[in-house]
């Protein structure tokens, strides 16, 4: 496995942009949250307040029901 550490911060003057999240399967939006929180728990993602940037993710589910 790799893992890589980033930080993104914005420059002066940067405009805030805000996407609609992609459509998820009720059945399938537990998983997402199950693996969002395994990630802030090994330090992976931090989780942060509201902000004005937000972008969608894409979650690919695996064969044995995990997802990526």
């Amino acid at each position: 496995n790799i893992h890589l550490r980033i930080n993104m911060e914005s420059q002066p003057g940067d405009q805030p942009i805000q996407l609609k999240p992609f459509p998820v399967r009720i059945a399938r939006k537990h998983l997402i949250l199950q693996e969002l929180q395994c990630l802030c728990t090994l330090g992976i993602l931090t989780r942060v307040g509201g902000t004005e940037w937000a972008f969608p993710t894409v979650s690919i589910p695996k064969k044995y029901g995990e997802v990526c």
